[in-house]
């Protein structure tokens, strides 16, 4: 599930997913969500939910670093079947630090 601050404050929408975590948990199922933040820090989200979240593992995900953006322009364009020159792909890498969608929404404009 992608997003989860955005259950803040929403006490129906954390008591469906309350008792749907239990159930994935209690089945052994793996569950995966992204926050923008850890969990323990979204104000209005219960602290019953925080405390099952804080069950499992929690990570960071850095924005990749040049030489691996460079490499994603790469890939990608190849994949697509286009040809990119080796200083284009550095220019977007350069360019687009943020996320790899911004980076493959630039390399869209170019092929």
């Amino acid at each position: 599930i992608d997003d989860i601050q955005f259950f803040a404050g929403k006490d129906r929408t954390q008591e469906e997913f309350f008792h749907t975590f239990n159930a994935l948990f209690d089945g052994k199922q793996q569950i995966i969500l992204t926050c923008d933040r850890y969990p323990r820090e979204v104000e209005g989200l219960e602290p019953r939910l925080k405390s099952r979240l804080a069950w499992g593992l929690s990570v960071a995900i850095e924005p990749p670093d040049f030489e691996t953006r460079a490499q994603i322009v790469i890939s990608t364009a190849k994949e697509r079947g286009a040809a990119i020159p080796e200083e284009v792909a550095f220019l977007l890498a350069k360019k687009m630090r943020s996320n790899v969608r911004d980076l493959e929404g630039a390399l869209n404009t170019l092929t």
